[in-house]
């Protein structure tokens, strides 16, 4: 599952928001948003641009893309 909360303050901390996070992706915004909410899944290609365009250490990426146990509540 995605953890949305890290995502978004990956995103953030790049000065970036879902919309740029879409662009990047080449999808739609309503498409990333299924994504980001785990209505549909993150491909590898997604992961790695989103991991490399946001910088992310691969612990991190871990984290924001393949954590089971991510609160639905808060992220």
């Amino acid at each position: 599952m995605t953890n949305k909360k890290l995502l978004r303050a990956s995103l953030l901390e790049n000065g970036m928001t879902d919309e740029d996070g879409a662009k990047l992706l080449s999808i739609s915004r309503q498409s990333f948003s299924y994504k980001i909410n785990n209505k549909r899944k993150f491909t590898s290609d997604e992961i790695s641009i989103l991991a490399h365009e946001l910088k992310m250490t691969p612990e991190r990426m871990m984290r924001v893309f393949f954590e089971h146990n991510v609160d639905e509540k808060s992220s």
